[in-house]
This record gives structure tokens, sequence and C-alpha cells, in this order.
């Protein structure tokens, strides 16, 4: 069995190649991604959103080995004994000899509450970083959204805007106005949406998952062809439907 010092947690809405944390492969580090029967049973999801999330962290997982970051990609048959993510951490942590354990912050508070409970309880030592997603960092979240006082989305736009020199004409929006919102409320006609070409598909195959799903008795709704999940799972996928949008 390797050892490692630091573990990293990717979670399943993580997957951006283009992280710091990817800057520099450090051969101490090993890089975990892992469905986890929590993620599948805290609400119910549809049976698509599930396999489109693990068929895209396998496939990043892949992406992360292939280019020679040491990486464990676990599915629910390797994690069933591990019933919160926490239990899941503190098992491969020991297992490889890890004294570390790094996650970025999730985007969903009951998993950063989780997760911020974990970081001040844990014998190891625990660290968050931003996922660098946002255009406002984590860290400014507090100055920019204070307690206790009403922020409008509008107005927080509006401030990034200007700070980032985003469509702007000095201190004016580009176009006279910060936004053109009652332009999108008119109505589609039929002749529109007949206009409308056909979206760019795929054919990504997810049976396996669709099998674990069952073999684990995870709870969902929704219909799916095992064969042919539509939607772009990977970064070469979605390039490919953004360009065929453009």
């Amino acid at each position: 069995m390797a050892h490692y010092k630091v573990l990293r947690l990717i979670l399943g809405d993580q997957l951006n190649a283009s992280h710091s944390w990817f800057k520099e492969k450090e051969p101490d580090t090993l890089y975990l991604i892992a469905e986890l029967k929590q993620e599948t049973n805290y609400v119910k999801h549809h049976v698509q959103k599930l396999c489109a999330f693990f068929y895209a962290m396998e496939r990043f997982a892949t992406a992360l080995q292939s280019a020679d970051y040491s990486t464990l990609h676990l599915t629910l048959d390797d994690t069933h004994q591990d019933k919160t993510l926490p239990d899941l951490l503190t098992r491969i942590a020991k297992l490889y000899h890890c004294s570390e354990i790094h996650y970025q912050y999730p985007d969903e508070f009951r998993l950063k509450a989780q997760l911020s409970k974990f970081k001040k309880e844990s014998d190891l030592l625990v660290k968050a970083y931003d996922t660098e997603h946002f255009m406002l960092p984590f860290e400014r979240i507090n100055d920019r959204f204070e307690k206790n006082k009403h922020v409008t989305m509008e107005h927080f736009y509006r401030a990034m805007r200007k700070q980032y020199t985003i469509l702007m004409d000095g201190s004016s929006p580009q176009g006279g106005q910060w936004n053109f919102d009652s332009n999108n409320r008119n109505k589609f006609k039929k002749a529109d949406l007949n206009a409308i070409p056909p979206p760019k598909l795929f054919n990504n195959d997810v049976s396996s998952i669709i099998s674990r799903l069952k073999k684990h008795n995870v709870n969902y709704f929704g219909e799916i062809n095992p064969q042919q999940l539509p939607w772009p799972l990977t970064r070469k996928q979605a390039k490919t439907c953004l360009e065929y949008f453009c």
C-alpha cells in the first residue's frame, strides 16, 4: 500500500482541471473522487442527474490518472461501508497513512457544515480551499454580504461587473443600461420555436452506473436509457456543445 502525506477530496461538482491544485504534481498527494451513498439519499434525485454525476466523476478521475496525478476513484461498491463523508475521509486517510486532508469549500451549505465540523473534530490536519469557481473569492463573501443586511442579486451583479470591468464603458454599462430583462420577457411564437435547431446530444453508456444504483438500493425518480444518456458529461463533449451553440 502506497503512503501519502496529503489526501485531497474532489466533489462531483468540483471537476475543474484548471484549479490551482493541479498546477504542479505533488508525489505525496492523493486525490480522492468517490461515489457515496450519503450523496444519493439526502434527497431523492433524478436518475439522469445521478448517472451524469457519477459518469463525469469517473472520467475526470481517469483524466487525472492519465496525467500522472495519484488518484483514487471509488464507486458505491467501494464505499458502501462509509455512512458519512467524514467516515470515508478518515478511513482512506488512515489506509494511505495521510497526515493531512484537504477539501474545497462545497457550494452546498449542508456539506459545508458537515466538513467544517469534521475539520474541528478530526485528529488530522484538515484544510479548506476556495473552489476558484466564482469571481468573488470565498473569504470575501462576508465583506460583500453583511450580516442582517438585505442584498439584492442585481446590486451584487453590478458590483462584480464594475470590479472586473465586464461589459462596461468606463463607469457605465455597455448599451446604456445594466440589464435587458424586459426584452427577455417577450413570449415565443410558434414560428420562433420551429426555428430553434435540434440540440447537440450524445450516447453516453451509463448501464454500469444503473446497475450500481440498483445494487445499493438508491431511491430515485425519472426515466433513462442506460445506453444513451444524451447530456454532455466530459469537458470535450461540453466544448463540442458550446461550439455547436455558437
